[in-house]
């Protein structure tokens, strides 16, 4: 080998770090080593046996480090494979015992610390409580002093390492002056995890409070002991190093460094820098791009380079240490003989960046990189000189890769390995051992404040037989913890990873399928899918397996899919039962939203009998995620069907039903319809559609989604999209839809956006001829809409037409608004030769009303026209009178519209028995009140339409007045919704923007709610033991005791009725007791606000809003007094106007 292998170049690197510690121990220095830390204790502590004792196991402790060491050296150099693995694990033991001893002295410094005349006790106790853990920092940290000074400072700009002068203590003479060697590698994880953020902790940086002098100051001990005459300005605080000054900026803000150069660089220069590198490094300036003498070259937040200078400049400008063996050799990275060993052709540190000139700004910017380059790196696996146990386990395997790595950071991208962002790289191999093929190796960096991971993992398949196997990220994790171990001041462990998926399938004959399953070990998540198909039969199964809940909490969550794809069975009249399924799931719920946008993906069959669930395995289990993910105490199941029509089957129908409880219940219908004619080979026509329908009673919401796709009859291509929806809850609302609403409309909150029905002809752009609709209806509107679009081009022609509508209908009185445009051009490349345009608007049909614009362009000339046209009869159709008063006063008394409330925020905890309620009768609790509602109409505002007809017997209704016995009684009024359009005659442009329903009052409440209750009184409360010697006897009364204020409210907090499932159970759980819920809803509120400015007219609705009506009604009475405002108010959402 070019260079000493790696486990030798470590062997060698715990024997220089120890035997200065194991020197000095011998030689009864140990009160010489506490000094160094800064704690001076009497020499008494010589002669305490405990003491003695436990220095002298730590130095036979160390002396034993040799004979592993040796014998490691020894195996690396005779390339034993067997020997290093057995001299490797002793080497790691002895390790551990000699960590071990060491506390056991920092143990009896602390069980001395009352012993030792002169020294405060808590002086020794704490140092002795962190003992071990810094004499073993400060041997690592002489170790790199002595032997890799350059790394010392490294990791001390890094704030790794921790070499700060400490002075003495005034007061307390035995904390002496020293030197700090702490060394915390828990940085170096935050450091690789959050870069930024670790640099703004260290320094300031990204901040306005950036602390060069100690940035600046740390650099220059990197550049003096890399050889560089390197010095700070103390007038500045500058550092100059040639060829630059390093300072402060002064205008960025946050600031960052500047440098100034201070030579002109010409176009493309390498020049050598001077360094103090071990021998074989060398240290070169890099510039390709003229620049001048003085250009200042910024490194600002978070990792941007920019150059400033008075000419255009674009290239780059790095400073690399690179590292290449001499002629014939390599250098050996890592290096286990007879296992494996990664070496390359050469090794290189850079920083600098690419930059490139921004014209608009007037620099040249580019992301700052620090990096690793390996090139021309081969990795290789094999094993030649293994023994026989080993070379068993590898089964000869002889493996060789080339590998160029990159590793590093960059301001655009953060970490980065082969120059992608992310910490890690899948190398692909394509190497066969025996009946398996390796795919690819995958190498992963994880980092924190903990430690840092990495993983080793292969991926690859294989055949034995009927079985084929694939494997998925099968490997090791190797981790080095941040803390004392095996390692000394850090722990090292290799563990089994297991594979990330596992794949196998079968061809045995009679029996045919496969299945494959997955691990993700952070998340704790099995999942598998399992295809077997036996006698015409295929059974397919699809699991999810969570070992942890949402909240971390121990527990699990499971989810299984399990279809039956069967020979058709007849039924009669031509259908055919083609399967069967079901899903059950526990500790899952599920996510409606998600269930759409699968159902609009067109993935139902995720969950509905999918085709190849091996095959599509990765995106089922998404799916599956997704779709009903972990939440405690939740269940869903359901039933699934395949129905079929034809022989062989022409329409096929795939049905699911699943349901989720407890409260709030939710039920989804899943359902998927195929049919194609004449069969699936050559299908002249061809339907495709999923449905989704939905009941959720804790939103209260009905849904249900349809989706057309990939469709056609012959050429025609067919697709489009549907959607109902209607809310029974707080706020209710109703639309349903084929192909989407008028441009005008603005939908309810939550309605999907649909896909027009399309009926097209050409399967691209030309030639093409497509025709588009749309059908909806709403509480306020009934809305239609199409568009035809013709386009062809041949021989630098082209002829583009179209015509279309919107309409709005009104069927009593019968009235329609419809917009119109038309239009057709014909062009020769690009010039229009003829063209012509309509947009008009249509209503009617009393009177007939045309309204709109029309062009006409010809060559160079064109003509338009504004067209305003009427005709037929200008009035009115008048509605037919019906009487409001019958149905109302039928609904008042009806005994269903009467109830019986408590008072807000009681609750009934016990149900008292009475007598027979005679039929109509409402039993009132003596706390509550009566109310009486009805839906008929609106009270209390005008009421101009009553369905399809004027009210004939008033135009406004109320309840004036009732009594409670002979008694008149309070009333209160009380509201619910309605919709406004079925009562009063509205704009069509208000029909299309108002709120579906809004509150209006729609009875009473009767009686006062409130309660009022007597004067209290004060009263003896006892408890009485008794003891009870035989059932059927009368009992003993032991004790009489009086029952204080205190143990009562105890006993009563524990008593039935604070106990009752009423107080923690629905939305009563969320709330504590005596308080409000810190959720609530509310209506959306309206204002009156300017055309212009969006500004809210306080004088007319106030800053907070009132409803829509009531804000419809104070612009309609504003603009009687004001008509100049016509056209300059409007109403809108209080949450869409000027803040």
């Amino acid at each position: 080998m070019s260079d000493d292998g790696t486990l030798q170049q470590l062997a060698g690197a715990v024997t220089a770090a120890l035997r200065p510690l194991q020197t000095r121990l011998a030689a009864g220095d140990a009160r010489g080593l506490i000094a160094d830390m800064g704690l001076r204790l009497p020499t008494a502590l010589d002669g305490l046996p405990a003491f003695t004792t436990a220095t002298g196991a730590a130095i036979t402790a160390v002396e034993a480090l040799a004979a592993p060491v040796a014998a490691l050296a020894t195996a690396v150099e005779n390339d034993d494979v067997g020997g290093i693995i057995s001299a490797t694990t002793a080497l790691l033991a002895a390790i551990a015992g000699a960590i071990s001893t060491l506390d056991a002295v920092a143990s009896a410094l602390g069980s001395l610390a009352g012993s030792l005349v002169g020294v405060d006790p808590g002086d020794v106790t704490s140092f002795a409580a962190t003992f071990g853990e810094k004499l073993l920092e400060q041997v690592v940290v002489d170790y790199l002093a002595g032997y890799r000074p350059v790394l010392l400072r490294v990791l001390g700009l890094l704030g790794v390492v921790n070499l700060d002068s400490v002075p003495a203590d005034a007061i307390d003479p035995a904390k002496i002056a020293h030197q700090r060697h702490d060394l915390t590698l828990g940085n170096l994880g935050t450091l690789l995890s959050d870069p930024g953020g670790y640099l703004a902790g260290q320094y300031g940086w990204s901040s306005p409070t950036l602390d060069t002098a100690k940035l600046l100051g740390r650099l220059r001990e990197v550049l003096v002991e890399l050889g560089a005459k390197a010095g700070l300005n103390p007038a500045t605080g500058a550092l100059d190093v040639y060829p630059f000054t390093l300072g402060p900026t002064t205008t960025a803000n946050p600031p960052g460094l500047s440098a100034v150069l201070a030579l002109a660089l010409p176009g493309s220069v390498t020049l050598p820098l001077p360094s103090l590198l071990p021998s074989g490094w060398i240290l070169e300036l890099k510039a390709a791009g003229a620049l001048q003498a003085g250009v200042e070259i910024r490194i600002l937040p978070p990792g941007q380079l920019e150059v400033h200078a008075s000419a255009i400049v674009d290239g780059q400008l790095r400073v690399a240490a690179t590292r290449a063996p001499a002629a014939g050799k390599r250098l050996t990275i890592v290096g286990i003989p007879g296992i494996a060993t990664f070496d390359a052709a050469s090794v290189g540190i850079t920083t600098g960046a690419h930059f490139h000139w921004d014209a608009g700004a007037g620099v040249a910017r580019g992301a700052f990189v620090v990096g690793i380059v390996i090139t021309g790196g081969t990795l290789r696996v094999g094993s030649a000189n293994a023994d026989g146990f080993v070379d068993s386990l590898l089964g000869g395997l002889d493996l060789e890769a080339d590998l160029d790595l990159e590793l590093g950071w960059a301001g655009d991208r953060g970490l980065y390995i082969g120059g992608n962002a992310g910490i890690g790289t899948t190398i692909g191999v394509h190497a066969t051992v025996g009946p398996f093929t390796l795919d690819s190796i995958r190498l992963a960096l994880t980092a924190g404040s903990t430690g840092l991971g990495i993983e080793t993992s292969v991926s690859g398949h294989g055949t034995l037989g009927p079985i084929s196997a694939s494997v998925d990220r099968m490997g090791a994790i190797t981790t080095l913890g941040f803390s004392p171990g095996n390692l000394g001041p850090a722990q090292l462990d290799v563990v089994f990873k297991p594979p990330s998926g596992l794949g196998v399938v079968v061809d045995a004959g009679i029996i045919t399928g496969g299945g494959y399953i997955s691990y993700d070990a952070v998340k704790g998540e099995y999942a598998g899918v399992l295809e077997l198909s036996m006698l015409g039969i295929s059974i397919k199964a699809i699991a999810v397996l969570d070992t942890r809940l949402p909240d971390g909490s121990s527990g699990f969550s499971f989810l299984i899919i399990l279809t039956f794809d069967l020979p058709p069975i007849q039924l009669g009249f031509g259908f055919t039962l083609n399967g069967l399924g079901g899903l059950a799931g526990i500790n899952r719920t599920m996510v409606l939203d998600a269930l759409r946008d699968t159902m609009r993906a067109h993935h139902l069959d995720s969950i509905l009998f999918p085709p190849d669930p091996v095959r599509d395995a990765p995106q089922i289990i998404s799916d599956i995620r997704t779709i009903f993910p972990p939440a405690k105490d939740r269940y869903v199941f359901g039933p699934m069907l395949k129905v079929g029509w034809g022989t062989p089957t022409l329409i096929s129908l795939e049905i699911g039903v699943i349901l989720e409880v407890p409260d709030p219940v939710r039920i989804a219908l899943l359902g998927r319809l195929h049919m194609a004619l004449p069969d699936d080979d050559v299908a002249l026509i061809l339907i495709q559609i999923d449905i989704l329908g939905t009941i959720d009673t804790g939103a209260k919401l009905l849904s249900i989604d349809g989706s057309m796709y990939d469709s056609h009859i012959l050429i025609f291509e067919l697709l489009g999209d549907m959607a109902l929806r209607l809310y029974w809850g707080d706020n209710p609302d109703f639309a349903v839809s084929l192909g989407g609403f008028h441009p005008r409309f603005r939908p309810p909150a939550g309605f999907p956006t649909l896909r027009r029905l399309t009926v097209s002809i050409g399967d691209g752009d030309n030639p093409r001829l497509s025709c588009t609709s749309y059908m909806a209806v709403t509480s306020n509107s009934y809305q239609f809409g199409a568009s035809v679009e013709l386009f062809v081009a041949a021989g630098g022609f082209s002829v583009h037409g179209y015509i279309g509508f919107d309409a709005l209908f009104i069927f009593s009185p019968f009235s329609f608004d419809i917009e119109f445009s038309a239009g057709v051009e014909v062009k020769y490349d690009g010039a229009t030769l003829l063209g012509i345009h309509l947009d008009a608007e249509l209503s009617g049909p009393n009177p007939w009303h045309v309204h709109g614009h029309a062009s006409l362009e010809i060559l160079f000339f064109s003509i338009s026209m504004t067209v305003d046209v009427k005709w037929g009869d200008d009035h009115a159709i008048s509605l037919p009178a019906a009487p409001v008063i019958g149905p109302l006063t039928a609904a008042l008394i009806a005994p269903s519209s009467w109830s019986a409330q408590l008072p807000p925020g009681a609750e009934q905890a016990v149900t008292l028995r009475g007598g027979p309620v005679p039929e109509g009768d409402v039993v009132v609790h003596p706390m509550g009140s009566l109310t009486v509602r009805e839906k008929i109409v609106p009270l209390g505002v005008p009421v101009t339409k009553f369905g399809n007809a004027t009210p004939a017997d008033g135009s406004e209704f109320s309840i004036a007045a009732a009594t409670l016995g002979a008694n008149p009684a309070a009333l209160n009024p009380v509201q619910d919704y309605f919709a406004r359009a079925q009562f009063q005659d509205m704009p069509d442009a208000d029909k299309i923007s108002a709120p579906a329903f809004e509150r209006f009052q729609c009875g009473v409440q009767v009686g006062d709610p409130a309660v009022r209750g007597g004067h209290d009184a004060a009263r003896t409360v006892t408890m009485q033991e008794r003891y009870v010697v035989d059932p059927t006897k009368s009992s003993t009364l032991l004790h009489l005791r009086l029952i204080g204020t205190e143990r009562f409210t105890a006993l009563t907090a524990r008593g039935a009725g604070a106990r009752s499932a009423v107080t923690s159970t629905g939305t009563s759980k969320y709330v504590r007791p005596d308080t409000a819920s810190m959720v609530s809803t509310a209506d959306i509120q309206y204002v009156v606000a300017g055309t212009d400015d969006l500004a809210i007219r306080l004088d007319l609705t106030g800053a907070s809003g009132t409803t829509s009506y009531g804000a419809s009604v104070a612009l309609t009475a504003h603009l009687l007094t004001h008509p100049e405002d016509l056209g300059r108010l409007q109403v809108l959402p209080v949450h869409e106007v000027a803040a």
